[in-house]
């Protein structure tokens, strides 16, 4: 019998098959650190996508505020005109002998649509209402008080008019 682990042919094949499998560990260790690296290129790559993205949502998060803004200012510029509006309907109510109308009112009615005040507007609408006011005409006497045949006196409509 004899030893085949100490023979010389074995000792070399040996020594081949430990340097065969030397050069796949090398092979296989130059893989795994070239899948670190494009591994980590990706990474940096989805890294820099992700950034990008981001600033994309900044800039259009920030054209999204402008329009905020802008609708926000154009919303006070109409309160404002609103409010202007409502003074200045009172006082030309006061100047025609109205007393207080404008809570009752629709303000915006008398805001143009650049964001201002229609005085035209306003003076037409309390022209309206000077005309409305006055006392109607009623052609069969009514208000006044008449003499019965029997010396009374009765009263017309007049006393449900004020």
């Amino acid at each position: 019998m004899t030893d085949s682990t100490n023979s010389p042919e074995s000792v070399e094949e040996l020594q081949k098959e430990v340097e065969k499998w030397k050069t796949f560990s090398r092979t296989w260790e130059t893989r795994a650190k070239e899948a670190e690296r494009l591994s980590e290129e990706a990474k940096a790559s989805e890294n820099t996508k992700k950034l990008e993205e981001i600033q994309g949502k900044k800039s259009l998060n920030a054209e999204e505020v402008k329009h905020i803004i802008q609708a926000e200012r154009e919303k006070m510029q109409r309160d404002l005109a609103i409010y202007t509006a409502k003074k200045e309907l009172s006082e030309v109510a006061a100047q025609a002998g109205l007393g207080e109308i404008s809570e009752f009112i629709d303000m915006e009615k008398f805001v143009d649509d650049n964001g201002n005040v229609s005085a035209d507007r306003l003076t037409e609408f309390v022209k309206t209402l000077t005309q409305a006011s006055t006392k109607p005409s009623w052609g069969f006497g009514a208000g006044k008080q008449k003499r019965n045949d029997d010396g009374h006196t009765s009263k017309g409509l007049g006393q449900f008019i004020r």
